[in-house]
């Protein structure tokens, strides 16, 4: 991959054509279960009733998929048209048509890339998946919707090097399927995985995250080299129960520091670590911040309560700076504390095209957190770490 400009966004939403899923699944088959964009003026089936005709959602097997529009891409609709809910990164297209091509378009989302001085993209998911789960049918169903979306995300890997898909995991087929998708994906392009934090508090049927079953699927990982990720939240669904008088804006600005908080601590100490010390873990749109306080809290725990004498054999920390990376996009604090996170183990974000996104001023930014940061360190947070982590073969072709 030809080096531009000196940043890779570690974590982006891939955002497919609508149409994917309607040109590739059985009609006779699935019927109206296919994942589909249809008109709707119910309410019911909107965040926020703009008043607006025709509107559209997401809908799989009768079920709407995203309450609060078509495409999550709020950082790309501040057009004036969109009024002051645009220009605020707060409008979400409500209907396909307005949906900008620079979200879903290969050609159109490199030109977005280079107008933010961006080189390369992971790609995480988002409409009307963004979850990152199928659970609204059976096995069947799941498997056949997530098969198409890896191959929809490895064909923008297949049209430039520059787009860094993650696989999305099928959970209710068993983990042979889930371990054959990541085997599959991986040919094709993939350069990781993303997927819920704890599977057990999604589905009734699926085991908790610490439990052995999932055991061959990180052996699997760790083989490959395909690092696992965790985004925001992750689905975890740790902490408090949220307060009904939130708005919609006030509960999303809460983040997933605290889920990612206990995640890490309940990976450590559940010896899945230790088990496979050479799989990658990934802590996507939480910042970094954070990790410090936390591993020192583990750190302490483990030594307090003499954590090795029940087979955690490895300090945190040392398991942190090992095969844990997180990540930042704002924080000048975190920068901070680099030295101590460790700035082998940081990458940059830009959340494109979701409401927090640094575009289209990533690199203005990265000059006001990192201002007075040496050359070598900077390079290493903003591209060399996410170039090693995802096996990047680099050209630097700056002057």
């Amino acid at each position: 991959m030809e080096l531009k400009y000196g940043m890779i966004n570690c974590d982006a939403h891939a955002q497919l054509d609508k149409d994917i899923w309607l040109n590739n699944m059985s009609k006779a088959k699935w019927g109206d279960a296919i994942p589909q964009i249809l008109p709707t003026q119910n309410v019911e089936h909107m965040r926020v009733d703009w008043g607006e005709a025709d509107t559209e959602r997401w809908f799989i097997n009768g079920q709407v998929a995203e309450l609060r529009g078509v495409c999550n891409c709020p950082t790309v609709m501040q057009e004036d048209k969109w009024g002051e809910a645009g220009a605020h990164r707060k409008y979400f297209p409500q209907r396909w048509s307005d949906v900008p091509l620079k979200v879903y378009d290969k050609t159109e989302r490199l030109k977005a890339m280079d107008e933010d001085t961006t080189d390369a993209e992971v790609m995480f998911f988002n409409s009307p998946f963004q979850g990152g789960t199928v659970f609204q049918h059976d096995a069947e169903f799941e498997l056949e919707c997530i098969k198409i979306y890896n191959d929809g995300v490895a064909d923008f890997r297949k049209f430039s090097d520059r787009y860094i898909p993650l696989t999305m995991l099928p959970y209710l087929g068993g983990i042979e399927s889930t371990i054959a998708e990541v085997e599959r994906s991986k040919k094709n392009g993939h350069r990781g995985l993303c997927m819920i934090q704890d599977p057990s508090r999604n589905h009734k049927d699926l085991p908790h995250f610490n439990e052995r079953y999932w055991d061959p699927l990180w052996k699997t990982c760790e083989d490959l080299g395909v690092p696992i990720h965790w985004h925001g939240g992750g689905g975890s669904g740790i902490g408090l129960d949220n307060w009904k008088g939130f708005t919609a804006n006030e509960l999303q600005g809460l983040g997933g520091n605290g889920n990612a908080a206990q995640s890490v601590v309940a990976s450590i100490f559940s010896g899945v670590m230790d088990r496979y010390p050479k799989l990658w873990w990934i802590y996507a749109e939480i910042g970094m911040g954070w990790i410090n306080y936390v591993i020192e809290g583990a750190d302490y725990e483990w030594e307090k309560r003499r954590l090795w004498t029940h087979g955690l054999v490895t300090r945190p920390s040392e398991i942190f700076r090992r095969q844990m990376m997180v990540e930042f996009w704002f924080e000048k604090y975190g920068q901070v504390q680099r030295h101590d996170i460790g700035v082998d183990n940081i990458m940059w974000l830009n959340d494109y095209p979701h409401s927090t996104a640094l575009y289209p001023e990533s690199w203005d930014f990265v000059e006001r957190t990192m201002a007075g940061i040496p050359t070598e360190e900077r390079e290493k947070m903003l591209w060399r770490n996410a170039a090693r982590i995802y096996d990047l073969d680099i050209v630097d072709a700056r002057a």
